[in-house]
């Protein structure tokens, strides 16, 4: 079975961040795929002295791994590890936590009237969560240390307080055609494996990106036009999830 090996040019930025720290996306390949993995490494100091710590992400996992600063092997441990991760003979992934999205809010049970989310700080510094009536003040939940808790809290209360059972399901079917609109809304763009969804015009951040990607192959770094169009497609924005 062929296996995923660093382009020279992966390998050539491993040896950058290996001595000057910063981020960079490295692109392995085996014949006929790619796999694409973002390597970001920050200094720190420990009780053993100045280390690196390396953060992998690659195939919606995390991995991380410390390196003794100014370790000459270091460009060759990372390539090593990064290798090992994507041809799945390391086992050290966290996996990469999902967003969670509030539920909708159902109309309060007392007016039918609209409601709405909101967050404070009663102490100046840390944020709470809670619902109330939009408009007449009926009613509210808060103290909550989410809004996805703030928004359950609220809908149990406004489902206990219907008294009729035809108001009940009423008032569930509505919150479930309400879930599934947000969820259809939430739910980011997909692109097949191996795409990404960009702009169909080029942003500043990604022209500055090319450019300064261009600076580095001209230096000695990276290979042409891959490094220019990875730049890119990293400074490329992300499509909301209502796009």
């Amino acid at each position: 079975m062929s296996t995923f090996s660093l382009t020279r040019g992966s390998e050539a930025a491993l040896g950058l961040l290996a001595s000057q720290a910063g981020s960079e996306t490295l692109l392995l390949t085996q014949p006929a795929r790619e796999l694409r993995a973002e390597l970001s490494i920050e200094p720190f100091t420990s009780d053993s002295g100045d280390q690196l710590l390396a953060v992998l992400f690659m195939r919606e996992q995390r991995h991380s791994m410390t390196l003794q600063r100014n370790d000459g092997a270091n460009a060759q441990h990372l390539a090593d590890w990064v290798e090992a991760v994507a041809n799945g003979t390391l086992d050290t992934a966290e996996a990469i936590p999902q967003r969670t999205y509030p539920a909708p809010l159902l109309p309060c049970s007392k007016c039918n009237g609209a409601a709405i989310g909101y967050d404070y700080s009663p102490s100046g510094s840390t944020f709470i969560h809670g619902v109330k009536c939009r408009y007449r003040g009926c009613q509210a939940v808060e103290g909550a240390d989410t809004a996805t808790e703030a928004h359950d809290a609220w809908n149990a209360v406004q489902l206990e307080q219907l008294a009729d059972p035809s108001d009940l399901q009423a008032a569930t079917a509505a919150f479930n055609a309400a879930a599934s609109e947000l969820n259809a809304k939430a739910k980011p763009a997909q692109a097949p494996d191996g795409w990404q969804l960009v702009p169909m015009e080029p942003t500043q951040a990604m022209r500055e990106a090319f450019h300064a990607a261009t600076e580095r192959y001209e230096d000695g770094y990276g290979e042409s036009p891959d490094s220019q169009w990875h730049a890119m497609l990293r400074a490329a924005p992300a499509p909301s999830p209502t796009a």
